[in-house]
């Protein structure tokens, strides 16, 4: 679990930005190598500091921000895996700025 003043700054950023946040989760790209946010372990309730009424609430209550894809063997073996990481690194990349952002710009003002 990430430690709490970086959860509080990705929660703060999806809260300022949901819009911006749902189009990386629903981009096709995206989608087609990651389904969800993986968590077993969600919130019950709104975080602390944030209104229980927010319409995308459920974005905020993820204890972490994970997203994982399983490689089948055969293609961990052929030729065309380096391109196929490729692909999948490509659709990930806004998620993960979007996520490196909020702590990057967390840490910036912390100072």
């Amino acid at each position: 679990m990430p430690q709490p003043d970086k959860l509080k700054a990705v929660r703060l950023e999806i809260f300022e930005n949901t819009e911006d946040f749902k189009k990386i989760l629903n981009d096709k790209k995206f989608k087609s190598h990651f389904k969800e946010i993986l968590s077993d372990d969600k919130l019950k309730t709104a975080p602390k500091g944030f209104p229980k009424d927010f319409d995308n609430i459920d974005l905020l209550k993820y204890k972490h921000y994970i997203v994982s894809k399983n490689i089948p063997d055969e293609l961990v073996t052929s030729k065309k895996f380096m391109d196929e990481i490729n692909i999948i690194f490509k659709s990930l990349y806004p998620f993960n700025s979007f996520i490196n952002e909020a702590i990057r710009y967390q840490l910036s003002t912390d100072k």
